[in-house]
């Protein structure tokens, strides 16, 4: 759609590039100049539907890009908030609803306020959460592409287990289930 919006667009300004003097002298009579005139209105007409589904094309491009950009804003948001939530620590017990194989976690138990930030939480103390990107990465930044647990975070089955004893923090996990190959 869009190359053939940019070859419409070339070509009506290629037939539109001549001026009515130029087109005068070339015609040298009233039924040429008269088709002349004609062509270069249907020219002009071809350019300006060129010119508005190119805007149109822009136009959906850019609102596409809004509404992704909006989604990406309320993702983070959500994120925030979920990160400042507070409130009494809980132990929870976060496990995978798929099989993982071999060198993979299956299972563990966290301490977190709510079961949206035990989902946050990663079994071993090599890696975390990153918002902005919404998976797991190694303290340096990369992202934990081997490893033993899963980005979907959201197929995660969380479950409540208890109230975490006086002086943990959150993010402890306090036991995790490996399986090495």
């Amino acid at each position: 759609m869009i190359a053939r919006a940019e070859r419409t667009l070339r070509l009506a300004r290629t037939e539109s590039g001549i001026s009515r003097f130029e087109r005068r002298v070339i015609c040298g009579g009233s039924a040429a100049h008269a088709d002349a005139v004609s062509r270069y209105h249907r020219a002009t007409r071809r350019y300006s539907r060129a010119l508005c589904a190119m805007a149109v094309l822009d136009y959906e491009a850019e609102a596409e890009e809004a509404r992704e950009e909006a989604r990406r804003e309320a993702l983070l948001a959500r994120e925030d908030e979920i990160e400042a939530e507070t409130g009494t620590l809980r132990l929870w017990h976060v496990s995978r609803t798929c099989r993982g194989g071999y060198d993979t976690y299956s299972d563990f138990v966290v301490v977190a306020a709510t079961a949206e930030q035990a989902r946050r939480a990663y079994p071993s103390k090599y890696a975390r959460w990153d918002k902005a990107t919404r998976r797991f990465v190694y303290r340096d930044g990369t992202p934990a592409e081997y490893g033993g647990w899963l980005d979907a975070i959201d197929t995660l089955e969380v479950t409540c287990v208890g109230d975490a004893a006086d002086g943990m923090e959150p993010g402890k996990v306090i036991c995790a289930s490996y399986h090495a190959g």
